[in-house]
């Protein structure tokens, strides 16, 4: 009974599978590329204004419309990077500087240390492991993370550096 099941199963999953197949190897491209001609003497040219500097750019859009702007970024003092925001398109402020904290010896994780067969003790010597993460609109610093030693904050492959110790929170 439970052979006959799984045969039954098994033959109803490859006929779904080639009927799937054939349908997008008979259907007509829906998103193929479409050339077109562009006469170059109908192209208008614009010029910027010689008093717009690069921290600027002028809003020409009536209100309610939407305003795309350039995915550029400015560096503040502390190193972070702070993209454009609506509805003028310029830059966002840059954050509140930050009590100076004496910042302990950064170690970088070596390529022996990231390797996936590394095996990693249970030896609870804490350590802060920067995490890389993945923004959208612009750059982002890497988000601290306590692990319990520098192996596994180095086997985690979105580590690329840590500090002895806890991570602290500075407000």
């Amino acid at each position: 009974m439970k052979r006959t099941f799984e045969t039954v199963a098994g033959v109803t999953i490859l006929v779904l599978m080639l009927v799937v197949l054939g349908l997008l190897l008979t259907a007509p491209p829906a998103l193929a590329p479409q050339q077109t001609q562009i006469d170059p003497s109908s192209l208008e040219l614009e010029t910027e204004p010689e008093d717009t500097t690069l921290d600027e750019v002028p809003a020409q859009s009536a209100p309610g419309e939407l305003v795309a702007c350039t995915m550029d970024a400015k560096m503040c003092p502390d190193g972070s990077f702070v993209g454009r925001t609506g509805p003028n398109c310029e830059f966002s402020p840059c954050p509140e500087a930050v009590e100076a904290v004496p910042s302990p010896t950064v170690h970088y994780c070596e390529p022996r240390e990231t390797d996936a067969h590394v095996a990693c003790i249970d030896l609870y010597e804490p350590v802060c492991g920067f995490v890389q993460v993945e923004c959208i609109t612009t750059p982002c610093n890497p988000v601290p993370e306590t692990f319990s030693n520098s192996c596994y904050a180095c086997a985690n492959d979105r580590v690329r550096s840590y500090e002895a110790g806890e991570c602290v929170e500075v407000n």
